[in-house]
């Protein structure tokens, strides 16, 4: 499955008609996830190829790539396989980088924590049921280690570059949906150096990223735009607002922690989403909530201008069976709440 078609990367990856790229991967067995994880390994090879060019004063027109780009074994699809291709990616990136890499829950790559017993360990460690902690010992790191994962694959996973989105007026966004020009503490750095972005330098490069259409699928922009955040940045950020919704979710609802685990999930999807302010909006589902009435909640969560998967997901973890399309044509009306 190729979410990156019609799109060619500065060192010359494009995927061809036949769905094999110009790096001699073939994608048709690919998955969705299998597509993220595949095109943010290749993004993270380029970064550092285009880096050695930059230190030698290369900063455009770069040496064009082929079927070198991943080595000259092409045993099993260069490696990758045709699906499920996380273990690939890992043991790929650990060649190239000759230190042991891991593809986080965000679907980004990064250094492995630690070892144990010659096995690799996440730097964020998968939750087991012998760690788990009792309800009422539930902090806010426990849930936002629990959601992370799933609310960066509802912003449409971890996109590394700065995109204008398709919201009207556009926004500038990076990483798992953050809003560029709404988090002014975000740390930015310039794919061209290296560099971190000075508050003025980010401004500039924003306005120049502003004069593309807007919209469009977000890997038009990856080489319109010098924009980059790390991921660890990204996760400080999301971070900070899933505290802020989790705050007021759970000043709002005392009994959160008792709600089942896809409706815990359903609220904090809406709270960071929609940020605290255009969440405390939706009374009459605040309201539902406290009387208990979750199928009123559900239909009353429909959030307009968001994708229908999305919302679909979030009102069938409140509530499933009720009328998608009805409540869709209830709710809105222009991409707007009637």
């Amino acid at each position: 499955m190729d979410l990156y078609e019609k799109y060619k990367s500065p060192l010359g990856y494009e995927i061809g008609d036949d769905g094999v790229d110009s790096y001699g991967v073939n994608h048709r067995g690919f998955s969705t996830r299998d597509e993220l994880e595949y095109q943010m390994a290749r993004q993270q090879r380029e970064q550092q190829l285009m880096q050695n060019y930059n230190s030698q004063g290369i900063t455009q027109d770069y040496p064009q790539y082929g079927t070198n780009f991943w080595g000259d074994n092409t045993d099993n699809n260069y490696g990758f396989g045709s699906s499920n291709i996380g273990g690939n990616v890992k043991g790929i990136m650990e060649q190239f980088n000759g230190i042991n890499y891991t593809i986080t829950p965000d679907y980004t790559i990064s250094p492995v924590g630690a070892m144990e017993n010659n096995n690799l360990v996440s730097a964020s460690s998968v939750q087991t049921a012998q760690n788990i902690p009792s309800i009422e010992n539930r902090s806010v790191d426990y849930y936002f280690n629990r959601d992370k994962a799933d609310l960066c694959a509802n912003e449409g996973g971890f996109i590394p570059y700065a995109y204008l989105d398709t919201a009207n007026p556009t926004n500038t966004t990076i990483g798992c949906g953050i809003n560029v020009d709404q988090t002014p503490d975000v740390q930015l750095y310039n794919a061209r150096t290296g560099q971190p972005f000075s508050k003025e330098e980010l401004q500039k490069a924003i306005q120049k990223l502003k004069q593309e259409a807007p919209g469009k699928i977000h890997t038009y922009y990856e080489d319109k735009s010098d924009i980059r955040i790390a991921p660890s940045e990204n996760e400080r950020i999301m971070k900070n607002k899933y505290v802020d919704g989790y705050n007021y979710v759970t000043s709002k609802y005392t009994s959160f922690p008792n709600y089942s685990e896809n409706r815990q999930k359903a609220l904090m999807d809406m709270a960071y989403g929609l940020g605290v302010p255009r969440f405390s909006k939706y009374t009459n589902m605040q309201d539902a909530i406290l009387h208990n009435d979750w199928q009123k909640a559900a239909n009353e969560a429909w959030r307009c201008g968001v994708d229908l998967e999305r919302n679909q997901k979030t009102v069938n973890q409140m509530y499933s069976g009720l009328d998608i399309d009805k409540m869709k044509k209830e709710h809105c009306q222009n991409g707007k709440k009637k």
